[in-house]
């Protein structure tokens, strides 16, 4: 019984996870070592928020450019 109820929340969250994950893009990025160390300095709280912030703000550069 026990082992279902497992099975079943395991699927519950498969399920929501992948729901989540259909509404992002996913972008990997490799970057040399130390970058990230260099992001943390500046004040940033990961890797991946400023990758979003800089991706956001080179689009609306490149973007406005060409309007």
């Amino acid at each position: 019984m026990e082992e279902n109820k497992q099975e079943t929340r395991k699927k519950q969250v498969q399920k929501a996870v992948a729901r989540y994950d259909s509404t992002k893009d996913k972008i990997l990025a490799r970057c040399p070592a130390g970058t990230l160390e260099r992001i943390k300095k500046l004040g940033y709280t990961s890797g991946n928020a400023f990758a979003v912030q800089a991706i956001i703000e080179r689009l609306e550069k490149e973007e406005s450019r060409k309007q």
